[in-house]
Order: C-alpha cells, then sequence, then structure tokens
C-alpha cells in the first residue's frame, strides 16, 4: 500500500546555479545560467534532431539558438529521478487513492541521507474554497496583505501554513528550491506582509498551502519504480502561472509521447 510520511529535520540547500533570463518565469536580476533551462535545451534540441532525422555536428552545434526561438515560457521533460524543484505527477495507478489522484506536487527537498531527511513537498493543484481571511480573520495585517489570496491543500501532513514565493532574490527566512521559488513555514508570515508593504512583493507572488507531502527515506523512489508517479523538470512559469484545475494534463502533454497519452486516459471508476 502506498503510505506518505512525515519527512523529519527538514531542509533543503539552496542551489548555487544563477537563472538566466528567459521568459516570464526569470527573476530580472539573476545573473548566470540556470542549468535547468541548460538541460531541458539539451533535450528539446535532441529531440529535434531526432523528429527531422538530422544528426550531423552542424545540426547540433545550433541547438541553444533553435531552443530559444522554440521553447517558449512553458516546457517540461522527464528526468530519472526526483529532485528539488522537480514535479511529480500522479499516474493513473493513483486514480484508486483519491486524496493523491491526478496531483502535481513539487518538491521542495529531495531529501538527504546523510541527515536522515526524507523528500517532501506540496500539492499545486489543489485549491481549497477559502480565502485567506477566512481562515484567519483575527490577523488584521494579514488580512490587509493577503485576504483575498486563495488556500491550497499541500498535502495531508499536518502543518500551520506553508507559503510559496515567486520572487527575483533571497528573502530572509526563506529556502530556495530552485532559482526564483523559495518556500517558508507559518513563521514566514510576518516577513511576507512586510514585503507587501514595502511593495517588494505582490500578494499574487505567494501561495498558501495547508499540509504537505512527505516520504521517508528511499519511499519515493520506491513509488516512483513502481509506477505511482511520473517525474518532470518544468518551467516555474508553469506551475506558478498555470491553472491548477488544468496542470495535471498540461505538464503530461508538455512532456510528450507516453505521457501526452496518459493525459488523455480517463478516471478509473474505483468506487461501487
Amino acid at each position: 500500500s502506498l503510505v506518505v510520511r512525515a519527512a523529519q529535520n527538514q531542509s533543503n540547500d539552496p542551489s548555487d546555479e544563477k537563472e538566466e533570463k528567459e521568459g516570464p518565469e526569470n527573476s530580472s536580476d539573476s545573473q548566470g545560467t540556470d542549468w535547468r533551462a541548460f538541460r531541458a535545451r539539451l533535450i528539446a534540441n535532441e529531440r529535434s534532431i531526432e523528429e527531422q532525422d538530422q544528426p550531423s555536428t552542424s545540426d547540433a552545434s545550433k541547438a541553444p539558438e533553435n531552443f530559444a526561438k522554440s521553447l517558449g515560457a512553458c516546457w517540461a521533460h522527464p528526468i530519472l529521478k526526483p529532485e528539488a524543484g522537480c514535479v511529480l505527477i500522479a499516474t493513473d495507478k493513483l486514480d484508486e487513492l483519491s486524496i493523491f489522484e491526478r496531483t502535481v506536487i513539487i518538491l521542495l527537498s529531495a531529501g538527504s541521507s546523510k541527515g536522515n531527511e526524507g523528500p517532501f513537498g506540496l500539492i499545486l493543484n489543489r485549491p481549497l474554497p477559502h480565502v485567506l481571511k477566512d481562515i484567519r480573520p483575527q490577523d488584521q495585517a494579514l488580512a490587509e496583505a493577503f485576504g483575498e489570496s486563495q488556500v491550497h491543500f499541500g498535502g495531508p501532513l499536518v502543518s500551520d501554513l506553508i507559503l510559496l514565493l515567486q520572487g527575483a532574490s533571497a528573502r530572509k527566512g526563506y529556502q530556495e528550491v530552485v532559482p526564483g521559488i523559495f518556500y517558508s513555514s507559518a513563521e514566514g508570515l510576518d516577513q511576507a506582509v512586510s514585503m507587501i508593504k514595502d511593495k517588494a512583493s505582490g500578494a499574487e507572488d505567494f501561495r498558501f498551502f495547508f499540509g504537505y507531502a512527505g516520504w521517508a527515506i528511499g519511499q519515493l523512489e520506491r513509488e516512483v519504480e513502481d509506477g505511482y508517479w511520473c517525474v518532470a523538470a518544468c518551467s516555474t512559469n508553469l506551475f506558478i502561472s498555470g491553472s491548477a484545475a488544468n496542470l495535471w494534463e498540461e505538464v503530461l502533454k508538455l512532456m510528450g509521447g507516453q505521457y501526452a497519452e496518459l493525459s488523455k486516459k480517463p478516471k478509473k471508476r474505483w468506487f461501487k
């Protein structure tokens, strides 16, 4: 059976890489190259060469130029194993487990055997029928800054509140997942309110989650091997700006091939 367990002593090592200006997802004051975008360039170019049956080195040398013209703001491709900042896409095997049915999870940390930490992340496509002022009406400053912000179900493991921030640079009290994407526990709420007051960020840059998903060390890898999850790298713009209702289908379609076919499959009717 699929059992999702809490990750202990949770932490995530921020990446030393900086993000390259490519599209809406990238920050204006980042420097250098986002290694995930560079990897996506190579994969997209390999696919293009295979499709066009032009494997010559002269064509391959044009990969970055061709990629920049064709990739667009939203991209996704499969990767071999979970990594921080990747997304987990539920397969049809999880249609029988309603809590994870057709979910897309951003992995905030891939875990660490040295620190005895399991992977953990947030479900991106489970918005709740509540806004923040309904959840915390007693907090006037929070209600003024984020009163109309929607709250999301982040997973079955208990947490007060987790914030996901799309920002240009590191923020105090926030852990970087990939360039431009940060998270914090409820302790980061005061800092979030300050960012709004200082006009350093807008309310639309934040997402609020109750609960999270976590795994024991080695558990997620086994679930991937057993076919419960597809693992993908994708542009941050996709899960920040995209529609939560269509995120599962959209990521799979961008991955192409067998994954695009999975996006068309009807849900299993497991109930009687």
